[in-house]
């Protein structure tokens, strides 16, 4: 199968591995919405807090713009905090739905935004220790590099 999509992608590779999704259905069901809550909740607003200030400079509308904006990744931010507590991760073990959260998370960490949930970054911190995710971004990164403009 050739897929495009990185949420297409690990929800594929879920059904092949029972280390990424639980076997039964409403476990599988959980790390499915934990993956689309990732891509369609949390990183929309991430991608533009990251990057608004970028794109539009660093004007008194460009800064309005990016607190409204900021405020409403602080909602789903609060509200990922509140569910994930104090457990290791967002179910009762890693699921896809860790994975591509930390995805999301990890594009947070310069902004500063992540600090203000120590929770989650303690979280993106802990998935991202894992020695599967190094060798995932390692092997990510190892075609950019090859593939880079001369």
């Amino acid at each position: 199968v050739e897929l495009f999509e990185s949420g297409a992608i690990v929800l594929h590779l879920a059904t092949k591995s029972e280390a990424l999704s639980p076997s039964d259905p409403a476990g599988r069901a959980k790390a499915t919405a934990w993956v689309l809550a990732a891509l369609n909740s949390v990183e929309p607003f991430a991608q533009m807090v990251i990057h608004i200030v970028g794109m539009f400079g660093d004007d008194a509308k460009s800064k309005e713009g990016r607190a409204k904006v900021e405020g409403l990744l602080n909602l789903r931010l609060t509200a990922l905090s509140a569910s994930l507590g104090e457990k290791p991760y967002l179910e009762d073990r890693f699921t896809v739905g860790d994975l591509m959260m930390t995805a999301v998370l990890r594009e947070l960490v310069d902004s500063g935004v992540l600090a203000r949930f120590p929770n989650l970054d303690a979280h993106r911190a802990r998935c991202e220790a894992r020695p599967a995710f190094a060798r995932a971004m390692e092997a990510q990164m190892k075609t950019f590099r090859e593939n880079a403009p001369g």
